[in-house]
């Protein structure tokens, strides 16, 4: 029987490279030369955006939220403040048992009413827990961003970003796919995700 070995960030950003026409190669992303200080960076930074794009049932959890946060002004109409986990990158629901609760997230999240739990996407690093669709999606937006550093070509970033942006779009509707009969995410910052990229701008 076969055994899959999970892909590592240095296997993701390998390809990436190569979809970006970059015909430089590196042992890891430790290895020390300029290309992995490079790549490590923006590997961080891009993994952190696809995570943010969409709410991945692999990267979405649930925390029971502790203490209210006291002597901190709310917003109107939000009495209760409450700190994120600490690996939260995006608040995606606040309930009060079965009730989904009107919330806000600034430094920390205020809601209308005491909440009992919390789901979020996790700030997720394993790479043998991406599914394929994401980490098809970050090979194209880091190849995006090499582009245009490595090869200084528009086009080919232009490229790539048509391509992330197709990606993204097939693993939403996945995602959604995944749950019962409500919205894969009510304020969906997908489409923001996928037109606010320009690489061309310096970085």
């Amino acid at each position: 029987m076969a055994v899959f070995q999970a892909d590592s960030a240095s296997d993701i950003v390998e390809r990436a490279f190569a979809w970006a026409e970059h015909r430089q190669r590196f042992k890891s992303l430790e290895d020390g030369s300029n290309d992995a200080r490079q790549a490590r960076i923006m590997y961080d930074a891009r993994r952190r955006n696809v995570l943010e794009a969409i709410d991945w049932y692999f990267a979405r959890h649930r925390a029971v939220l502790g203490a209210v946060v006291v002597n901190t002004p709310t917003p109107p109409g939000m009495p209760f403040a409450f700190s994120t986990p600490p690996d939260c990158l995006r608040v995606r629901e606040v309930l009060a048992d079965t009730t989904r609760l009107t919330w806000r997230r600034e430094a920390n999240v205020y809601t209308n009413s005491a909440p009992t739990q919390i789901a979020f996407t996790r700030d997720e690093t394993n790479t043998a827990l991406f599914v394929p669709s994401f980490t098809l999606g970050l090979e194209y937006l880091l190849a995006a961003q090499f582009a245009m550093v490595y090869a200084r070509s528009v086009n080919r970033s232009n490229v790539m970003l048509d391509n992330y942006r197709r990606a993204m779009q097939e693993a939403d509707q996945a995602e959604g796919a995944e749950r019962s009969n409500d919205d894969a995410y009510e304020r969906s910052p997908l489409d923001f995700a996928l037109s606010s990229y320009n690489f061309v701008l310096p970085i």
